[in-house]
């Protein structure tokens, strides 16, 4: 039997699956906390630049830009020069993007410094379920990927608690400092125990591709994330779109034409790699959406303070990371489709279950929300996951788990636009209409309303009609029931845009539930899918 021998300890080589996989967990763990970090940080980060809160929102743009574009190209590097390698790479630009955003004097240089970060983070989901995908038998693929999915879980349910803290304590700029040394630790981790992992006969990567890729990707991450301040029909939105269409067409034609594509489409193309990366989509756009509405309905409508709203997030990732480990599981002995469909049906329960709150509704009935929500993406995300990495033949796997993880990634963008369109436009109209359905109850025509300065001028210099002399009355009279009926219009028109906007999500989620119900789920189906992009021995 084998040994594996490190510096100052020995691991057993059948043990080693489950060390390295703890040494990329890790690094895992240390992006995903940093990227949790940055919600409590946000108002704090724009008091202290003095920039309204659409210039903030790059900080998060420019990750995205950075770790959902990238991961593809990290995924294929992986394959043909190393994981480890590129596991180290990533963490290295991780810890300096970290450091540049502690040190940064504005925030366009801030911005430049998370796009650092999300460009190594980029590297890291994409290797460690890659990692599983090679060194996991099939058997116990689905479980590594569950304790994977509870890792990632975890993370997220600390980081806003852990950066609240360390905020108050020590200023904004001590997360990234944080960050920074977790990301060393994890650094080292990997450094000790990961073994190397590369191709006997490298490729060359195809930079071409990788660039069309990154140009379409983020040509409509930039649409996504920013249309709704631009506006949905602007020329520079639709520039944009425009410029993704561009781009993605010059992309299928240059990947057909290259021997080694950083996207294999004969890959992208099965029925399992399309089902399973609708339902991740989905899912996502679906978590993302709902989590974007939470806080507003929380603090807007039932008045709870900030700390109250965070503390929602505890339930939601402890749903996530236990639903994680049982999913995965269940995936080795049952396959992907049971478990995955029962994950978007209890994740479309809870959404259900959220176009139902009210202002009466009690914050442990929403904890209970938030749990089921977190349980059903949490139970999702595993089987999906096992389902590419048991479809792919071994030597393309880090290219398409970067593929998965990356159409993952953008469901978020897509969630939260949807949500935030809907909720926006449906509060305006219906806190118009409640306002002035009241006042005409009142016998008031609500049309005055603007204008009423002008008719207190024209009262006080004698010009005013009849009519308009009994409208000025009867609203002179109203006198505190005015700002009580503006308060209310508030309300009604809150609670109905949240509602609305639920039920979208709920209404996109059950498509999600059709996806999982068409992924494969048997063993010998999903080998011969990864085989069809198998272009070289």
């Amino acid at each position: 039997m084998k040994r594996l021998t490190l510096k100052r300890f020995t691991i057993n080589e059948n043990n080693y699956k489950w060390w390295g996989l703890s040494a990329m967990l890790a690094g895992t763990f240390t992006v995903v906390l940093s990227l949790s970090f940055l919600f409590p940080a946000t108002p704090v980060i724009m008091g202290d630049f003095a920039v309204p809160m659409e210039t903030v929102a790059w900080l998060s743009l420019a990750y995205a830009l950075g770790a959902a574009v990238f991961e593809p190209m990290w995924g294929r590097l992986g394959d043909l020069y190393g994981r480890k390698r590129n596991a180290l790479i990533g963490l290295g630009l991780f810890i300096a993007g970290a450091i540049a955003c502690a040190l940064s004097p504005n925030i366009w240089i801030m911005a430049g410094a998370r796009f650092a970060q999300g460009l190594g983070a980029a590297a890291i989901i994409p290797i460690g379920m890659a990692f599983i995908g090679e060194n996991f038998p099939q058997a116990e693929r689905g479980r590594a990927l569950g304790v994977w999915g509870m890792i990632s879980g975890a993370a997220p349910a600390l980081g806003p608690t852990l950066g609240g803290y360390l905020i108050d304590w020590f200023g904004w700029r001590s997360i990234y400092w944080v960050s920074a040394l977790m990301g060393l630790a994890g650094l080292m981790i990997i450094a000790l125990v990961v073994k190397e992992s590369r191709r006997a006969r490298p490729e060359p990567f195809d930079l071409p591709g990788s660039a069309l890729l990154f140009l379409s990707v983020g040509s409509l991450l930039v649409a996504v994330n920013q249309g709704r301040g631009w506006g949905w029909l602007s020329p520079l939105t639709m520039s944009f779109a425009g410029s993704f269409i561009l781009f993605l067409t010059l992309f299928l034609a240059v990947e057909k034409r290259t021997a080694h594509p950083v996207v294999d489409l004969a890959i992208v193309r099965t029925r399992l790699f399309i089902t399973a990366g609708i339902a991740v989509f989905i899912s996502f756009l679906v978590f993302q959406g709902a989590f974007f509405l939470i806080p507003f309905f929380l603090q807007e409508v039932q008045g709870y303070p900030a700390s109250q709203t965070g503390q929602l997030v505890m339930p939601l990732f402890l749903g996530i990371m236990g639903a994680s480990l049982l999913s995965g599981r269940m995936s080795d002995r049952l396959g992907a489709r049971l478990p995955a469909t029962l994950g978007t049906l209890l994740t479309a329960l809870a959404i259900y279950l959220l176009s139902l709150v009210h202002r009466e509704t009690s914050y442990v009935s929403l904890l209970a929300v938030m749990t089921i929500l977190g349980i059903g993406i949490g139970a999702a995300l595993p089987p999906l996951s096992r389902a590419i990495t048991g479809g792919v033949p071994l030597r393309q796997i880090g290219a398409a788990t970067g593929i998965f993880n990356m159409v993952r990634n953008l469901g978020g963008p897509f969630g939260v636009a949807i949500a935030a369109t809907i909720f926006a436009q449906r509060a305006a109209t219906t806190g118009r209409t409640y306002f002035a359905n009241r006042l005409a109850a009142l016998g008031i025509d609500p049309h005055l309303l603007p204008d009423l300065p002008t008719l207190q001028e024209l009262a006080r210099s004698g010009s005013l009609d009849p009519a308009q002399q009994r409208q000025l009355g009867l609203l002179r009279k109203l006198g505190p029931q005015l700002q009580a009926i503006q308060k209310e219009a508030r309300l009604e028109a809150l609670q109905s845009a949240f509602t609305e906007a639920a039920l979208a999500m709920l209404a996109i989620a059950a498509i999600g539930i059709l996806a999982t119900l068409a992924v494969e789920t048997g063993k010998r189906r999903l080998g011969e899918a990864g085989k069809g992009g198998n272009r070289n021995p």
